[in-house]
């Protein structure tokens, strides 16, 4: 029988789970936009006010704390509220119970000059009763609970979640809860949704009108960004990710794809056609994997055609190699369609999802492509295009640029939520969604539906843990023990008049481990002193999936012994974990 544990939360521990829900919540953790020094900022406090509000707060003078002067504005400001307020250590009150204050960072100085932060703050209503469990990420949705209430996660960069575990609550029986991953959130009325443009590698694209402000968009320098999600190497080992036509030429006149598929990995490439011989440039390593998010940006001058472009693969440059050197003038597009996800001659399709492209007529810089992979980028001189690739439905894919060149799904192309899974959910219980397989999405959002039925009038979450499991590799002895223990607890009323005693009763587990690797041993050693942090006088939650072949055999629980492995002999350990039920 194999075990499976999940110990790490990627939620942070010290973050504050902010409800997106309109009215009702506290203000959230500092969430750098732009941040070159450093240094660090951190927003606390009560939010007083009635409607939500974004804080921005701006760095107007470098320097140190203490010499460092800082400016701030929300998102109902016509401009900035106060400049040149002097950077401390303590907090700085700014309006309605939102306070700041500033930490240096390794090096000096450290804060630059455009060094910005952003904290969203809601009204906070304390709940008619509270669940403590982990006060880090209890969350209280709004009241009444008649319309879905969700809670979204930003783990910043894309990271692989195993297990989406939700305990303690007061969610109705029969409301129905959706996990769900992807790389852009994107508001859709008071819903956020995950949405991207799939492509299934055979005939389905997007294709928009012909538009003047792409055609040249390379000449003096240009770049396209991205988000890509990528299945294979596509349609003929070549699939274009994003293309301009050139029917004089009778080719495309540029284009990004990515082929050659080899170990899981694809190359990335980038063309620029010529009326003599075309320019072909390519990531030298086969570094780009497929099943998984990433960010794409390239910029190419055609100035100075056989200069390399610049290529980014998640904010990182690539080594790129000219595999063929472009001679003569570099064509245009006049006049020609844009398509994204094939070419031309609609073919050579692209095989998974596209999300958030944009293209500008100017050269972004490192900094910059940086940004954009980290979400923080706000710089949208010389845009031309945006399809954010969200519409969710029908068969327009709108260019929010200002361009107005909306394009149009065609062939088998169409929305996807990555919806991970849809739980119906029952009094009492804990839910858990447990992936087959690790699901490197940025953004992860719990949305509960149907709780109109709600008695309390508002909905409550206790803890959310998101994580990745351990599964072990070992030799197991058999009587892995599960039993039940009862634990008992007195209590007595004010007058000390009666007591009652409440009789509960839980699961416990011995787990008995032989001859494990010392690399086996070490990991178990490192769960062990993540769960048992003695420093901090508390034993931390473990999730123990006692039988991977059953969906029903995971316990919340805690370790309740020591971890006291013998030796014997070489690479050759044995020990024994003890297990606990955590009862809520």
């Amino acid at each position: 029988m194999s075990h499976r544990f999940m110990y790490s939360n990627l939620i942070d521990e010290s973050a504050v789970i902010t409800s997106l829900t309109a009215a009702v919540g506290f203000v959230g953790g500092a969430v750098p936009r732009v941040a070159n020094g450093p240094g660090t900022v951190v927003f606390s406090g009560r939010y007083t006010g009635d409607d939500p509000e974004i804080y921005t707060v701006e760095i107007d003078l470098a320097g140190d704390v203490g010499t460092a002067t800082f400016k701030w504005k929300k998102s109902t400001s016509s401009g900035w509220e106060a400049s040149g307020l002097t950077t401390a250590l303590t907090d700085t009150t700014l309006e309605a119970g939102v306070s700041v204050r500033f930490l240096n960072g390794s090096s000096s100085p450290a804060f630059v000059m455009g060094d910005r932060w952003q904290a969203t703050a809601t009204r906070f209503r304390s709940p008619k009763r509270v669940i403590e469990l982990d006060p880090a990420t209890k969350w209280r949705g709004g009241a009444p609970a008649v319309d879905p209430e969700f809670l979204m996660f930003d783990l910043l960069t894309a990271q692989a979640p195993d297990a989406v575990v939700v305990h303690g609550h007061n969610i109705s029986p029969g409301a129905t809860m959706k996990i769900q991953g992807g790389e852009v959130y994107v508001p859709i009325g008071n819903i956020p949704e995950l949405i991207a443009a799939e492509f299934d590698g055979v005939d389905s694209h997007i294709s928009a009108a012909a538009n003047a402000a792409y055609d040249s968009m390379f000449a003096g320098g240009g770049t396209i960004a991205v988000w890509v999600y990528i299945r294979s190497d596509g349609e003929g080992s070549e699939g274009k990710v994003i293309a301009l036509d050139n029917s004089a030429s009778g080719d495309d006149t540029w284009l990004l794809d990515v082929r050659s598929e080899s170990g899981g990995f694809v190359k990335l490439s980038f063309l620029h056609d010529t009326d003599a011989a075309f320019g072909f440039f390519q990531v030298s390593t086969t570094n780009v994997s497929i099943n998984a998010w990433h960010h794409l940006l390239i910029t190419y001058n055609t100035t100075t055609p056989t200069t390399k472009p610049l290529i980014y693969l998640d904010g990182v440059a690539q080594a790129v190699t000219i595999a063929t050197s472009p001679t003569g003038t570099p064509l245009t597009g006049v006049g020609e369609m844009l398509y994204i996800g094939t070419g031309r001659d609609l073919a050579r399709d692209f095989d998974g999802y596209i999300s958030g492209i944009r293209l500008y007529t100017r050269a972004l810089t490192a900094a910059e492509a940086a940004a954009h992979y980290a979400g923080t980028y706000t710089d949208e001189t010389n845009l031309v295009g945006h399809w954010q690739l969200n519409d969710a439905s029908g068969t327009t894919a709108t260019d929010s640029s200002g361009t107005g060149n909306d394009g149009t799904l065609s062939g088998s192309a169409a929305w996807t939520s990555n919806l991970i899974e849809t739980i119906t959910w029952v009094a009492d219980t804990m839910h858990k969604y447990l992936a087959t397989s690790p699901r490197s999405f940025r953004y992860w959002r719990i949305l509960i539906e149907g709780d109109s039925g709600n008695s309390d009038g508002y909905l409550e979450i206790a803890e959310v843990f998101l994580g990745g499991y351990f599964e072990p590799e070992y030799n197991y002895e058999f009587g892995n023990v599960l039993g039940e223990q009862s634990f008992e607890e007195a209590r007595e009323t004010e007058s000390k008049a009666e007591k009652t005693v409440l009789l509960n009763r839980g699961q416990t587990a011995a787990l008995p481990y032989r001859h494990i690797s010392a690399a086996q041993k070490n990991l178990f050693l490192a769960m062990y002193r993540t769960v048992k942090d003695t420093a901090a006088e508390r034993n931390k939650p473990l999730f123990t999936h006692l039988d991977v072949n059953d969906s029903e055999s995971l316990i919340f629980a805690v370790i309740g012994g020591p971890f006291s492995p013998s030796e014997a002999g070489p690479d050759d350990f044995s020990f024994e974990l003890e297990l606990r039920e955590r009862l809520v």
